[in-house]
């Protein structure tokens, strides 16, 4: 081989030898890149799997926080549920009597409430005072009741006697109810007044002055349907009582007339089969 050639083939040999190492090392960074992209993919697939493992724990613990709302809420409304039930035990009438009576007083309290000064016994001097229909003249107890001033007119002592009533007070509702009617007899509540009154004194066991109440009360006229029946209905069951079996039957006979529906007719009805 000539000299020549012989020299040009060192310099390859020795340019590749020079070469190998620089490859080498340029295959190696290439194996490191490719081996840290693939641990950035890993890390980052890591991450969102730990980023949607820490969400659904989250909307875990946030549903079990509205159960446990709503178990309160439930046990809450259970609660109300026992305490209107109390309630109502509590502010139940003492008889059941006087349940219709209910209705009578919200209408009178949004008219004029009660103040809270106002004594009860204010209605408590014409206790002894009869029953005063609507043209009768009062007697000498309910005129002395009647002649001083008047600090809670007619609506108050409406007021106070029907919340005697409610409260079982009998002696006090009756003397409030004859205070009024004696104080009041033309105000639109007298009339409502004396029904009461006659079902206060069926509670007291006075059926006599009961049939009284109930006669003033339907001689006005004005007494609605419902507790006009209701009157007719008591006023005939305590005649029969007292052996009055004419007038019970002439009252029955007013009631089925006037008002032949409902349970006051019917009552009425089976009280003419069983009386004597």
């Amino acid at each position: 081989m000539p000299r020549s050639e012989l020299g040009a083939a060192r310099i390859a040999l020795a340019a590749v030898a020079l070469l190998l190492p620089a490859v080498a090392s340029a295959q190696s960074t290439r194996d490191r890149l490719d081996a840290l992209e693939a641990r950035v993919l890993q890390t980052e697939s890591v991450l969102q799997g730990q980023g949607l493992a820490e969400l659904s724990t989250r909307l875990d613990e946030l549903a079990a926080q509205v159960r446990a709302l709503r178990g309160e809420l439930e046990t809450q409304a259970e609660e109300q549920v026992a305490l209107r039930k109390r309630l109502a035990e509590l502010t139940a009438p003492a008889s059941p009597e006087i349940a219709a009576a209910l209705v009578e007083a919200a209408p009178v309290a949004a008219a004029a409430p009660v103040a809270a000064a106002a004594p009860v016994a204010a209605a408590a001097p014409v206790a002894a005072a009869p029953v005063v229909a609507a043209a009768a003249a009062p007697t000498a107890v309910a005129a002395a009741a009647a002649s001083g001033p008047d600090t809670l007119g007619p609506v108050q002592r409406y007021q106070l006697a029907f919340e005697a009533l409610r409260a079982a007070d009998y002696p006090r509702a009756v003397a409030g109810f004859e205070d009024m009617i004696t104080r009041y007899p033309d105000h639109a509540l007298a009339t409502n007044a004396r029904y009461w009154l006659g079902r206060s004194l069926l509670l007291q066991n006075e059926p006599a002055r009961a049939i009284d109440a109930f006669t003033a009360a339907l001689a006005t006229g004005t007494l609605d349907a419902g507790r006009a029946a209701d009157a007719l209905l008591k006023k005939a069951q305590m005649e029969v009582q007292l052996g009055r079996q004419d007038d019970a039957r002439t009252t029955v006979g007013v009631l089925l007339e006037r008002y032949p529906d409902g349970e006051p007719a019917r009552q009425a009805r089976a009280l003419l089969t069983t009386a004597p």
